[in-house]
């Protein structure tokens, strides 16, 4: 067999080699192998994914039918010394990038530079933390974003402020979710789980975390507590290919703290291009977040602070996202959260959460804390003060479910309670007769009191339950949004604060549940978009 006809036989063979992983590569194959992203949505993924395989498939084709003989006669006419001269060429322009590469100050290359503001500084046991005593105005999203950060490096409300570790303290541990990216201090989850409970927060998040840096952050930071009341970090499935790298301080085996590992700077960008995990590497990822997650609620319940883990999900799971989160918290018995949002609730031109994600995350959040708050702070919890407009009083909001424990197509994993949301002082405030409810209400005794929707049968898709009486007080009425109303799937988004009689729907941001668009309640009152002249659907 003459040389050309082994060169094409080689060249047929690697182009029908390429046809068939195309072939072989299905959607199942390419979810088990590259993780979720955080900075890029599901269907983007999905399509370059296709995309892929689709060029691969092609250029097998092409190779094996077009270029078998151009590149077979090239090969034949090439000498040694050309051969040679390519390969130095090669080799010396890898060398050239890597040494710019190298004139770079060393960060994770799936990390922002340290210089980016807010600016954060290195830290040789965590990584980076924020420079701390500093104020800066970032233009984010659109707009002037204030940072602030006090002497200990936490984000604070502004200058001049600070935690102060004597007080009773929620404190909140993870990354740039967690530290307010693109919000103002006052839009933050621990800032809105602060208002909602009345307890101190303290943000010991910093961007760019992995889960054992936030594990390693509470570690050092817990200790100046004198009274942690509970400990909050996040769990996201599309942030957990970052728990694989080792190229920023991570935890082995055992929780032994290991120094980044110095890798060349273009074998670093490799797995950036193309994010290819093998099972080994994902299984190896999977027991190590599990680790880690699980010291962090020990760490707390040490200390007597109430562990939550949030996992905020923008948008259906994935099969990977829901396999992740079953193996890394449900298989340990995690205590967390799952609050599922809607895929629009994000910054502009950006992937993290707005401020209406970040309110229906504290309410849940705040949910579950609040039944586990000492009884020295229930009270504070639960009392709302002096409020110049009793309809916008801080809602106490608890969880009557464990999410992990409910199924069903609803989007909705819990059932949310509202306590102390009083109406104006209204006579017709949420009359039955005045609300859509069709047949999904019953009037029962509840504590010695009979009130319009009291209760609502189980198959109605609860909101929200909210106890309002009439001004002599001689009524207890709780009325539930549920499907029927709302003729939706209901999401965390704007919830109906009351319904007045012959006066139209009001709506509370802050307690914002509901989704898109709602049904005009029936002929004796009108729909929500005409309750109220500022309020229309998204």
């Amino acid at each position: 067999m003459s040389r050309r006809l082994i060169i094409e036989a080689s060249l047929v063979g690697l182009g029908t080699a390429l046809m068939l992983v195309a072939l072989a590569a299905d959607q199942g194959w390419w979810d088990r192998h590259f993780l979720p992203v955080f900075a890029v949505d599901r269907a983007t993924m999905v399509a370059a994914e296709h995309t892929a395989r689709g060029l691969i498939g092609l250029s097998g084709a092409v190779l094996s039918l077009v270029l078998r003989r151009p590149l077979a006669n090239a090969l034949i006419r090439a000498t040694t010394g050309g051969t040679l001269r390519i390969i130095v060429a090669i080799v010396l322009a890898l060398g050239a990038g890597e040494l710019i590469l190298r004139t770079q100050p060393p960060h994770p290359h799936d990390a922002d530079p340290l210089q980016q503001e807010p600016r954060r500084s290195a830290d040789t046991r965590l990584g980076w933390v924020f420079v701390p005593s500093r104020s800066v105005v970032v233009q984010e999203a659109g707009r002037r974003v204030p940072y602030s950060f006090d002497a200990a490096g936490y984000r604070v409300s502004g200058p001049g402020t600070a935690v102060d570790p004597e007080k009773p303290t929620i404190l909140f541990t993870g990354e740039s979710i967690i530290a307010g990216f693109g919000l103002a201090w006052d839009e933050t989850i621990p800032a809105r789980v602060s208002a909602l409970l009345r307890i101190q927060s303290a943000d010991l998040a910093a961007s760019d975390y992995s889960s054992d840096q936030s594990y390693l952050r509470l570690a050092t930071e817990l200790p100046r507590f004198r009274e942690p009341v509970a400990v909050v970090t996040l769990f996201m499935p599309s942030l957990f290919d970052r728990n694989l790298l080792d190229n920023r301080p991570h935890l082995a085996a055992g929780l032994i703290w290991q120094p980044p590992v110095q890798h060349w700077r273009l074998a670093a960008l490799l797995p950036w291009l193309f994010p290819y995990r093998s099972s080994a590497a994902i299984e190896r990822g999977i027991l190590r977040t599990r680790e880690s997650l699980r010291a962090l609620v020990q760490l707390a319940r040490a200390r007597g602070a109430e562990p939550l883990i949030v996992v905020p999900q923008f948008g259906p799971e994935s099969p990977t996202e829901e396999m992740l989160r079953r193996r890394i918290l449900d298989a340990a018995g995690l205590p967390y959260v799952h609050v599922p949002l809607d895929p629009s609730w994000h910054l502009p031109g950006d992937l993290h959460p707005d401020a209406r994600a970040t309110q229906a995350i504290a309410i849940a959040v705040a949910g579950r804390l609040r039944a586990a708050l000492p009884k020295s702070l229930q009270g504070r919890a639960d009392s709302t003060g002096a409020d110049p407009e009793p309809h916008r009083a801080t809602p106490r909001i608890h969880c009557s479910a464990d999410p992990s424990s409910l199924t069903g197509k609803s989007m909705v994993s819990w059932r949310l309670g509202v306590d102390n949301l009083p109406a104006y002082d209204r006579h017709h405030d949420a009359c039955a007769k005045n609300v859509g409810f069709g047949n999904g209400h019953d009037v029962i005794r509840k504590d010695g009191e009979v009130g319009d929707f009291a209760d609502l049968d189980a198959a109605a898709l609860v909101l929200l339950e909210r106890r309002v009486r009439r001004p002599a007080r001689e009524h207890l009425q709780c009325p539930g949004p549920r499907h029927a109303l709302l003729q939706v799937p209901i999401l965390i988004g704007i919830a109906v604060h009351g319904a007045p009689g012959d006066g139209g729907v009001e709506l509370d941001e802050r307690i914002a549940l509901l989704h898109r668009r709602i049904a005009p309640c029936h002929n004796d009152g009108p729909g929500v978009q005409q309750g109220t002249p500022r309020v229309c659907p998204f």
